[in-house]
């Protein structure tokens, strides 16, 4: 299985409290009403787990970082696979599931993945050969569109292209991600980004950007 056992086991995920508040936010609508709900005291799910040809995985985490970084090595080619991920501090709901998201960048040496697991499966554009229309914002800037690639049934959407996306998590504070899942409502949610800059190194080590 090598790296596609962490790549499909990203989207799965437990959800755990269920507390929320409903916000709307202005000036995000450019083609669509971009919506979220903020979960407070959610659990933190764990989204990766070794598969029949990796190494187990050794996790680690910075004092009081929201980010968790686990690596091991493929018993098959021997190479190094580093994941760091942080979650969403809110869970997306529809009328059928619940979730709450990861972002994760997956680093099986030395190509290196950013996307999120949604946990729910993504409406897929019309006339379009599996491409999702999504929407992002890194802190303060601008909200804009672009069209991604999906993988795990539609359930993990990629963030490309890569450099540019390291960049802009470097010097950000947050990041808003929405998506429109299957028959339902666009939703969105917010990743803390504080930290990142810290742990980057030892990812970019094995994956360098």
């Amino acid at each position: 299985m090598r790296s596609d056992a962490l790549w499909r086991l990203a989207g799965i995920a437990a959800v755990l409290g269920l507390s929320s508040a409903y916000f709307i936010y202005e000036g995000m609508r450019p083609t669509t009403e971009y919506s979220f709900q903020i979960e407070s005291n959610g659990a933190r799910p764990s989204v990766d787990a070794p598969g029949a040809s990796e190494s187990p995985p050794a996790a680690t985490a910075a004092a009081g970082s929201n980010w968790q970084l686990s690596s091991s090595r493929s018993l098959i080619t021997g190479h190094r696979i580093v994941q760091l991920r942080t979650s969403a501090g809110n869970v997306i709901r529809t009328r059928d599931a619940s979730f709450r998201p990861t972002l994760v960048l997956h680093c099986d040496e030395p190509a290196l993945r950013i996307f999120v697991a949604t946990g729910l499966p993504a409406q897929q554009e019309p006339e379009s050969d599996r491409r999702y229309r999504v929407a992002i914002r890194f802190g303060d800037s601008p909200l804009r569109e672009f069209r991604t690639a999906a993988d795990f049934e539609d359930r993990s959407l990629l963030l490309e292209p890569v450099s540019e996306i390291l960049t802009e998590m470097r010097s950000s504070a947050t990041l808003e991600f929405f998506f429109t899942p299957r028959s339902s409502k666009t939703v969105g949610m917010r990743f803390d980004l504080s930290g990142f800059a810290e742990m980057a190194p030892q990812l970019e080590e094995v994956c360098p950007s």
